[in-house]
């Protein structure tokens, strides 16, 4: 059985603009925690995530790089 969508923590990539950003915002409407990727888009990706709220925050990662992605695991 699936966890609702409020005990769940959501990995959006890219979500700093576009669909992807209303995708994530979605997301945190409907309660789940939201990790914002961004790889150059800083102050899109951050403000993204002060808009969803305290459950959002943003990360900076390239997702092809696994020890940049790590840091992911420390986010509490």
């Amino acid at each position: 059985m699936a966890k609702p969508l409020c005990e769940q923590t959501v990995p959006v990539t890219g979500a700093g603009r576009c669909l992807r950003a209303s995708i994530a915002t979605a997301f945190g409407r409907e309660g789940a925690k939201v990790v914002i990727n961004y790889r150059k888009s800083m102050a899109a990706a951050e403000s993204l995530a002060s808009a969803i709220g305290k459950h959002a925050i943003a990360l900076q990662a390239d997702i092809q790089d696994a020890s940049s992605v790590r840091q992911w695991c420390v986010v509490g």
